[in-house]
């Protein structure tokens, strides 16, 4: 067990007094307490969460070391260079429920962790890990990071699915540190859990009820008796750290824009207002309560915006997206005011495909990220995207602040 000194711990409160307000410390009398009366309670006022959406590069620096400064407790502010770890070491721990061979991810997340700031305390949450122990762990701890695999691994572990009204101990666990000004990050399917909803997997084109070019074992289009695939995303119960956003990792490279609509639109899902799509080696962060989102990586992910989503047949149109890149923050709560229809300008729009890359192999996976950064690069044209038996199109409206730069979406079965 790692544990701070009275010295740090008083040097950590006095800092967090001046950064957070909201997060006044206690003694650890005090918050024993406190937990042990909110031990139902799995409610976050507060905190940060870091959503990653898989791939992390080992030396993604600007990433880890927001991770390990808000974990410290010693930095708020965008750059955080000059965080003394020295005085107050950040106390981390790293779960691997999701993970198909744990000890793998948790030798790889500890020495990345490791790599970047040495006298980090690491602590392991694995499979042998008692609910009793992995509580005791969070406690102590002032950042969570969930590994990649399977997030339902994470959900059968975390929740109580027979009695979804109660809060698991681990749960409130988690919903503690973040009221203690914590954090909680995840990686691809540590990401894709965040939400009160989640994806329980499935392509783009199985949720379009398209037949998937992608497939291990594409059926024969000249099968008359093949069944036609059905429309609709796999949706499930996800954690519910991240309230009325559904999240989604590996977004643009694996060309996740079709699922996330039909989800959103689907009424029997009971889909949030927002998606949140984050690529590969990218990283954005929520602050709770305000719930602004945050660009942290050099590469882009996207903000869907479902207030004007709709259904007509096989297109889903009124979506608007807004691509985060690094430093570039919006605050969900100021969405009322950006939530104009689309422009209907875009109907009268000469149609341009998507320019190819030299060598580009056509409908190539991955590249409807491409898709959103012309669009936004080049506003007042409709550009169109066949990712094969569907299609994707973006018009960003010209005139528009360069730096919140909202483009219009719709996909569409062809």
């Amino acid at each position: 067990m790692h544990l701070r000194s009275i010295a740090c711990r008083s040097l950590a409160a006095l800092v967090m007094a001046a950064a957070c307000s909201a997060c006044a410390t206690s003694s650890d009398s005090d918050h024993a307490a406190q937990v042990s009366a909110s031990t139902a309670d799995c409610r976050a006022r507060t905190g940060r969460l870091m959503l990653i959406g898989g791939a992390l590069d080992d030396d993604n620096h600007p990433v880890y070391m927001r991770f390990l400064s808000v974990s410290a407790r010693l930095c708020w502010a965008e750059s955080c260079a000059l965080t003394p770890f020295t005085v107050t070491p950040p106390t981390v721990v790293v779960m691997t429920a999701a993970s198909g061979d744990p000890q793998a991810s948790a030798d790889n997340l500890t020495a990345n962790i490791l790599a970047h700031v040495p006298n980090s305390a690491v602590s392991v949450v694995g499979k042998a890990t008692s609910d009793a122990e992995s509580v005791e762990l969070i406690q102590n701890a002032g950042g969570a990071f969930f590994s990649g695999g399977d997030q339902k691994r994470i959900t059968d572990r975390y929740l109580d699915h027979a009695h979804p009204d109660e809060c698991t101990p681990v749960r409130a666990a988690l919903a503690d540190l973040l009221n203690r000004c914590g954090v909680v990050a995840g990686t691809s399917a540590g990401a894709a859990m965040m939400g009160g909803v989640m994806f329980l997997g499935g392509s783009s084109a199985e949720a379009l009820g398209v037949r998937d070019a992608d497939s291990a074992d594409p059926a024969d289009p000249n099968d008359a008796a093949q069944p036609a695939p059905s429309c609709g995303a796999r949706i499930g119960r996800g954690m519910g750290l991240l309230p009325g956003v559904l999240t989604d990792s590996h977004f643009f490279e694996r060309d996740r824009i079709g699922r996330m609509l039909v989800a959103l639109a689907d009424p029997a899902t009971h889909p949030p207002r927002f998606g949140l799509g984050v690529a590969e080696n990218a990283c954005v962060e929520v602050e709770l309560p305000a719930m602004t989102v945050r660009g942290v990586s050099r590469a882009p992910s996207l903000l869907i915006d479902a207030a004007n989503l709709r259904r007509e047949g096989t297109k889903w149109s009124g979506a608007r997206v807004l691509l985060l890149t690094e430093g570039r923050e919006f605050r969900l709560a100021d969405a009322a005011r950006h939530a104009a229809n689309p422009d209907a300008r875009a109907a009268t729009l000469p149609v341009a495909p998507l320019p190819s890359v030299p060598g580009e192999k056509p409908r190539r996976r991955g590249s409807s990220g491409r898709l959103f950064a012309f669009a936004a690069d080049h506003p007042g044209a409709l550009w169109t995207l066949d990712l094969g038996g569907w299609m994707v199109r973006a018009h960003c409206a010209a005139g528009q602040p360069p730096d919140s730069a909202w483009i219009d979406v719709e996909v569409e079965v062809q």
